[in-house]
């Protein structure tokens, strides 16, 4: 299946567990935040985060994980107290690690629909079913809303 529209959409550092529960991002309310990262943990034993520094754009570091859930979909989302998977369509991710600067590159792309324009994965029975089967086939990470 062709890709169309590939942008690098950020560019993160790998963290550990310890790293992430040690930031101050957890002062706010660390109860709920080690709860967060406990669910992580224990839902994706593979789970992976990664921090985006505080920049001109967002004056806080961001926090993002890769994970696989129960269905067999391997995800890429934002971690916060508050994070989840909205209702909108997906998009394929991919990770490219930088061996220079010890970064991850994180880019975005869509399937290549009708026409060639670029298309989503719904978010309902058949498009999640479609993207288990490429995660456990193929290894294809996928987003909504970054």
């Amino acid at each position: 299946m062709n890709t169309v529209d590939r942008k690098l959409a950020l560019t993160v550092t790998p963290i550990t567990v310890a790293e992430l529960r040690a930031n101050s991002a957890r002062e706010y309310n660390a109860k709920e935040w080690d709860k967060k990262i406990d669910i992580y943990d224990k839902e994706s034993k593979k789970a992976q985060f990664y921090m985006k520094p505080a920049d001109a754009v967002f004056s806080y570091d961001r926090f993002f994980v890769k994970h696989t859930i129960e269905e067999g979909i391997t995800f890429f989302s934002q971690f916060s107290y508050s994070s989840g998977i909205s209702s909108n369509s997906f998009c394929l991710i991919e990770i490219e690690p930088n061996e220079a600067t010890g970064e991850v590159n994180i880019f975005k792309s869509y399937y290549e629909g009708e026409n060639g324009k670029a298309a989503g994965i719904a978010n309902q029975k058949e498009g999640r079913a479609w993207m288990a089967k490429r995660s456990k086939g193929l290894g294809e990470i996928f987003a909504n809303g970054i």
